[in-house]
């Protein structure tokens, strides 16, 4: 486990400049998305989209991004959904719809190719803090003053 020795106030403006670039990118509003959103599978950054979101994020902060295995994390731009599976994940989607109305949780995410790994708001937060590529379960936080 990594230690990240950091200001309360320092965090809280990495947080905030993290979450602005979010919004314009993934064009949602803050309040659409928190800390455990991932990027991927809450956001819809996939592919080009993430890519583009990293670079910004990578200029923003000067984040080293050597040795990261985008792959890992991201599919390709689409999903790599066949046309003929649509009507499919429609139907599964009108189900899911039901299944809440009746208060009982229905998942598909079978239907879904699942990344090795999900990354989070959260970790591109300490990701920007520490300036390089980090997932958030490694990183232990020291408030300093």
């Amino acid at each position: 486990m990594e230690l990240l020795s950091i200001s309360y106030s320092e965090l809280k403006a990495i947080r905030k400049d993290v979450f602005k670039i979010i919004e314009k990118h993934a064009c949602i509003s803050e309040n659409e998305f928190t800390l455990n959103s991932e990027i991927e599978e809450d956001l819809g950054c996939t592919g080009e989209d993430a890519s583009e979101l990293l670079e910004n994020l990578h200029k923003r902060f000067d984040i080293d991004f050597q040795g990261f295995e985008f792959s890992k994390f991201f599919g390709d731009e689409g999903g790599g959904i066949l046309l003929f599976t649509l009507p499919f994940l429609a139907f599964f989607h009108v189900v899911k719809g039901i299944f809440e109305l009746l208060g009982k949780p229905f998942n598909y995410s079978f239907l879904k190719k699942k990344r090795e790994r999900e990354i989070t708001v959260g970790d591109l937060v300490l990701t920007a803090a520490m300036k390089r590529f980090v997932l958030r379960k490694d990183v232990k936080i020291q408030l300093i003053s």
